[in-house]
């Protein structure tokens, strides 16, 4: 076999020494965490309340299908993760800020106080978007949208937001795309009722999650 060995972005620093070992370990760590668990998360979510909400799946599953159908391609409106994400937001806290001394909603926060918000509850808080803990991907398009003004922050906001959000979008669209396409789903909750992944997510910095019982069936093209 031939030399299947392809630079990545370890391979680049390390050659150019531009970063220390303890940098090195930190980059590793958010490429983990933030470029991996997240995406996994957010679509284990999106899978939940998809399937836990049959009348927004099968409109999914025909939009999809048919939009297959037409153009060759599967394809997915990225207001279902959008809704899904404002209810289970991936991460639980934004990234640490440090005051420079000022006021934050009449609260005075002290020069070198480390602050941050938190999606989680913003993106459920009735102040911010109505029924918020009704899953509802139609909030989030025309009319409604822009009546309603919902709310959802899961990649954080401004010149410090993700770095790696319009790629998010990307995978889990096409992820999400295919597995509808080409499957059907079948959870342990149709069988059992008393089944619920949510409840049994536990918070600490990321998610702790259960297993997500669930099959998939090849649809007959």
């Amino acid at each position: 076999m031939g030399d299947t060995h392809i630079d990545d972005f370890f391979d680049h620093a390390l050659k150019h020494g531009e970063l220390s070992e303890a940098e090195l370990a930190s980059e590793a760590n958010v490429l983990l965490t933030a470029g991996a668990e997240t995406s996994s998360t957010a679509l284990a979510a999106t899978f939940w309340y998809l399937k836990t909400n049959p009348a927004t799946l099968k409109e999914l599953q025909k939009e999809v299908r048919h939009h297959r159908r037409r153009s060759g391609q599967a394809a997915v409106s990225q207001r279902r993760s959008e809704e899904s994400m404002r209810l289970f937001s991936p991460v639980l806290t934004g990234g640490p800020r440090i005051s420079h001394g000022g006021s934050v909603d009449g609260h005075y926060v002290p020069q070198g106080t480390a602050v941050t918000g938190a999606p989680f509850a913003m993106s459920r808080d009735p102040r911010c978007i109505p029924a918020p803990d009704a899953f509802e991907p139609e909030r989030w398009l025309g009319e409604r949208k822009q009546r309603e003004k919902p709310y959802s922050a899961p990649f954080s906001i401004g010149p410090r937001a993700c770095l790696g959000i319009n790629l998010s979008w990307l995978e889990m669209g096409i992820t999400l795309a295919k597995l509808i396409y080409r499957y059907d789903w079948v959870l342990e909750a149709d069988q059992n009722k008393g089944y619920d992944w949510i409840a049994g997510c536990k918070m600490r910095f990321m998610w702790k999650k259960p297993e997500l019982m669930a099959h998939f069936v090849p649809v007959q093209e």
